[in-house]
This record gives C-alpha cells, sequence and structure tokens, in this order.
C-alpha cells in the first residue's frame, strides 16, 4: 500500500462523463459526472437494481460503459487494484487458507506475519474457517471471506460490493469498524450497501435510483 485515505486531490484517479452502461436496450446506469479523487472513500447506496453494483464495476475496470467516457489517471492504473463481488470471488474447492495464500502470491506477495491476529480474520470470524473450503460457506461467510482475502493482499485501491449484505449485526460492525480502520492504508476505497448507516466513515455517500444519482 503506498498511502491512507486523506482527502481529495488533483487530478482525479477517475472521471465518469455521460457515462452508460447498457444491457440489450435496458439501460441499467447513467452518470452525468462522477470523479474519484485519490484519499476518497465512497459509499454508494440503493435499493436493488438501482445500478450500485454496475457502478462499481465501472469504476473497478471490470466491465465497460456502453456509451460516455470512463476515464482513468495513469496514477489509478498503477494501484493494486482489489474487487470483490457481491457473491463468489474465491476458488469453490480450496480452503479459505488455501484461497488466502493464492490471492497473496497472485499478487507477488508473502503471507503477512502473524497474519490470524490482523481484524479481517479475528474480527469477521475467519480463523475458525480456515480449513473450511469456499463453497461450504454460508452466503455471509463467503462475502467475509472474500473481503478478508482481498485486504490480505494489501490494495492500494478497494472496490467492494455489498459487503455488510447476508451477516448479522456483530459481523456487521466488525466489517464498518475494520474498514474504517483500513482506511489509513488505502489510496480509495468504494464499497456498496442498501443503507447509508451501515458505513458512518464514508467520506463521501452517493445515492442512486433507477440508475442515476439521487
Amino acid at each position: 500500500m503506498s498511502g491512507p485515505l486523506s482527502g481529495a486531490a488533483d487530478p482525479p484517479l477517475v472521471v465518469l462523463e455521460q457515462a452508460t452502461k447498457r444491457y440489450g436496450r435496458r439501460t441499467v446506469l447513467h452518470l452525468e459526472r462522477l470523479e474519484l479523487h485519490r484519499g476518497q472513500s465512497l459509499l454508494v447506496v440503493g435499493a436493488n437494481g438501482s445500478g450500485k453494483s454496475t457502478l462499481l464495476r465501472l469504476l473497478a475496470g471490470v466491465t465497460t460503459a456502453s456509451s460516455g467516457r470512463v476515464q482513468r489517471a495513469p496514477a489509478f492504473d498503477a494501484l493494486d487494484i482489489a474487487y470483490v463481488p457481491q457473491a463468489g470471488g474465491l476458488h469453490p474447492n480450496l480452503s479459505v487458507a488455501e484461497n488466502l495464500c493464492q490471492a497473496v502470491r497472485l499478487r507477488g506477495r508473502r503471507e503477512p506475519d502473524r497474519l490470524l491476529e490482523r481484524w479481517y480474520f479475528g474480527g469477521l470470524g475467519l480463523a475458525e474457517h480456515m480449513n473450511t473450503r469456499f463453497r461450504d460457506l454460508s452466503g455471509g461467510f463467503q462475502r467475509l471471506a472474500a473481503l478478508g482475502c482481498a485486504l490480505a493482499t494489501e490494495p492500494g485501491a478497494l472496490f467492494v460490493d455489498e459487503p455488510f449484505s447476508g451477516i448479522d449485526e456483530r459481523h456487521t460492525r466488525s466489517v464498518a469498524d475494520g474498514l474504517a480502520a483500513a482506511m489509513g492504508q488505502l489510496e480509495l476505497l468504494v464499497l456498496t450497501s442498501h443503507r447509508v448507516g451501515d458505513f458512518p466513515a464514508a467520506g463521501r455517500v452517493l445515492e442512486l435510483r433507477g440508475g442515476e444519482a439521487a
């Protein structure tokens, strides 16, 4: 990781301008303009089908716009990007520990020292599931395991889709508190949720309705 979140600074890392995403004839997202700056934490909120996941994938570079402009600065391309989807994201037949080692090695990094003491394993309740195959975890724990593995790679920018969905109140608080702490080591954090209150530490909130900014 190359630096902490601190606040907006020029030039922007990512710019969306008149960006539209369509699936067939159906428009699922249209934003007139959105900028992401180094040091920002953005929470995208909205109901199911509002375009949150599509926007997250677009910002992370997982998908492309159907029309409009999406411009990424060289500084963004230089960051290690971690994208955590709402479902899946890890090898189903590998254990949590095996997925972790694979994720870290693919980034060319060594497994961090005293890994199990990191908040994203102890706090998320993953320590007792390290030898469980990913496919055998509940949906909520699959989400937590994917997030933990992403954080273990020490990314510069983190994009997380619905990290609070399908988990109980205790784990919701752990995720929120942990991500707030991780902001000190991230250049950029973007996540989605249904409620603003899930992540009160967000520096900026964008609400989507019907694929557009509310």
